[in-house]
């Protein structure tokens, strides 16, 4: 949830609390008021870190763990949710991410500043990613999490080649992504053109060695309350880390929400 969201409902609790709103709750405009103040929180609800996916969560800290990134780099800020969710869980690992939405880009400083280890850049994502892993600021292990696809532009197919050509290793999570024979999860296009493997394909430096875990759950898999509104697909790609891939496919977690589907890539392995 992000950290605008957090505060009004820390302010709401406070309020209704108080003597003042019980006895102003007898007005009918004090009424009317808190109509529009509850349309002013729904207006937040789409900002949840990685889409209120609690499976996802739990898939991304477990890596994170197993993995040991040198930095998580995030394309694609918006509002910082799923930034403040990564600095949160993990304030000793370095938050690298752009965004290129001026208003948001604003925004998003405001609602990360207490976090000391989120470093926010505004520009696109390419030259974004090529500049950090120029001046060696991502280390050898980093993690990324692409989510620059939602106006006109998509930088996805160049961001996949800076990260595949550059980088020794690294783990990949790109949002929005279509996951085959899963039509449970919501997925993105650009041009008419799917945002999947099918797309991305074609930029992967060959060089590398990939595993791939696809999530393979439903909204019955949630408890009651922590039902995400949608479900949106998403890849974990490994790259040139198959031992630290096969000790996270035995995690009991993984075997039973995810499935590995390295077989997709032509270099097996």
């Amino acid at each position: 949830m992000s950290i605008i969201t957090n505060t009004i409902k820390e302010d709401s609790l406070l309020f209704k609390k108080s003597k003042t709103y019980q006895y102003l709750r007898k007005f009918k405009i004090f009424r009317e008021l808190k109509k529009g103040y509850k349309k002013i929180i729904s207006s937040f609800s789409h900002s949840y870190p990685f889409h209120n996916d609690l499976l996802l969560q739990k898939a991304l800290i477990l890596t994170i763990r197993e993995i040991k990134p040198t930095s998580l780099v995030e394309t694609g800020t918006y509002l910082g949710a799923s930034t403040s969710f990564m600095a949160k869980n993990f304030p000793n690992i370095l938050v690298y991410t752009c965004e290129i939405n001026d208003k948001n880009y604003r925004k998003s400083i405001k609602n990360l500043r207490k976090y000391k280890n989120v470093k926010i850049i505004k520009g696109n994502s390419p030259e974004f990613l090529q500049k950090m892993i120029n001046k060696k600021l991502l280390g050898e292990r980093p993690l990324f999490f692409l989510d620059a696809h939602w106006e006109k532009y998509w930088p996805l197919e160049e961001e996949i080649k800076i990260i595949t050509t550059n980088c020794k290793s690294a783990v990949i999570l790109i949002d929005d992504f279509k996951i085959s024979d899963s039509p449970q999860f919501g997925f993105d296009k650009y041009d008419s053109k799917d945002c999947s493997l099918e797309l991305i394909r074609h930029t992967l430096n060959k060089k590398n060695k990939y595993n791939l875990l696809f999530p393979n759950y439903n909204k019955k898999d949630f408890p009651k309350k922590k039902v995400p509104k949608n479900l949106t697909g998403y890849p974990i790609i490994f790259m040139n880390l198959l031992k630290e891939f096969r000790e996270l496919s035995s995690n009991p977690l993984v075997k039973r929400y995810f499935m590995n589907r390295s077989d997709l890539f032509k270099n097996k392995s």
